[in-house]
């Protein structure tokens, strides 16, 4: 989220990424953007929404590692074998 942005911003892309990120089980970033929407919709001062907008990019951050750790293992795993017998 960029730092320079309309009234009310941070609070919408919060919200929306609350949302998303909740839809895929990504709860420390869900819990992130909640507390950056609520930061936002309070109008705390400014140390409080870098702290919150801070809090959300590690959130970020950890969960994209962890995709990134998921997807390796996936596409390391062996195929498994689909159980049909075949003519040799």
């Amino acid at each position: 989220m960029h730092r320079r942005c309309r009234p009310g911003a941070h609070g919408t892309a919060a919200h929306t990424l609350k949302g998303s990120a909740r839809g895929i089980g990504a709860w420390r970033v869900a819990e992130a953007a909640e507390r950056l929407e609520q930061a936002a919709i309070g109008a705390a001062d400014a140390a409080a929404m870098l702290a919150a907008i801070a809090e959300l990019e590690a959130a970020s951050f950890e969960t994209r590692l962890a995709i990134g750790v998921h997807l390796r293992q996936v596409h390391a795993a062996p195929v498994p074998d689909s159980g049909r017998v075949r003519d040799h």
